[in-house]
């Protein structure tokens, strides 16, 4: 998602605040980004949400109608892997490099409140990321089955951060997690048991996908 899919109106919200706009700029003079690139960051984060929770819908889909597993498997895969860009997001203390951190976006971000969602990158780094041995040992650590919630939850805590902190810019990602609650909502009175089996073949993962509000 590119800088002309942020809304309209907020981006000429943001345009006509005299904030600047310019990648370096400090638009509040706290050491923060500016006020449009954190809106613009915000719609790639909100793309991130959509894409996971696509990707394990179709993954559900798949396996309810008994199709073809690699194509599952691609399916899992993705919505794993945009799991774990959002989660390195969230633990990041401060920007790495060229990297996007909470930081960015406003102070104070509690980040040892998620510190099981940051265990969950190695189990993800096993399976998606490196072509390691640790995929074949049975006891490496296991992607968690709520992973989906988790990460959903996380961004929710995020959002209301920024809102209390007066922050604008939340629009994209607010819109991007009311869309996964509505997409989400046919699949949350069923369980879905999306088991990765065949002995050591390729992401042998017991994963239970489960999506929709918690209880």
């Amino acid at each position: 998602m590119g800088p002309s899919e942020v809304p309209s109106g907020e981006r000429a919200r943001l345009l006509m605040s005299g904030g600047p706009t310019s990648p370096s700029a400090n638009g509040d003079g706290d050491g923060l980004r500016s006020m449009i690139d954190r809106l613009f960051a915000a719609s790639q984060i909100a793309y991130e949400i959509d894409a996971m929770v696509t990707g394990t819908l179709r993954c559900i889909e798949i396996e309810r109608r008994d199709g073809d597993w690699t194509e599952r498997n691609i399916n899992l895969e993705a919505a794993l892997l945009h799991a774990r860009a959002l989660i390195e997001f969230l633990v990041r203390r401060t920007g790495q490099g060229d990297y996007m951190a909470p930081g960015d976006f406003g102070p104070d971000w509690d980040t040892r409140a998620y510190a099981d969602l940051a265990r969950q990158l190695r189990p993800l780094n096993v399976h998606l990321a490196h072509l390691s041995w640790g995929r074949l040992d049975p006891d490496a650590p296991r992607v968690s089955s709520t992973i989906v919630y988790d990460v959903l939850d996380a961004f929710r805590s995020f959002a209301d951060d920024l809102e209390a902190k007066g922050r604008i810019g939340t629009q994209p990602i607010r819109d991007a997690l009311t869309a996964a609650d509505r997409r989400a909502t046919s699949f949350s009175t069923t369980e879905t048991r999306v088991t990765i089996v065949g002995g050591r073949r390729p992401l042998d993962l017991d994963l239970e996908i489960e999506l929709g509000p918690k209880s």
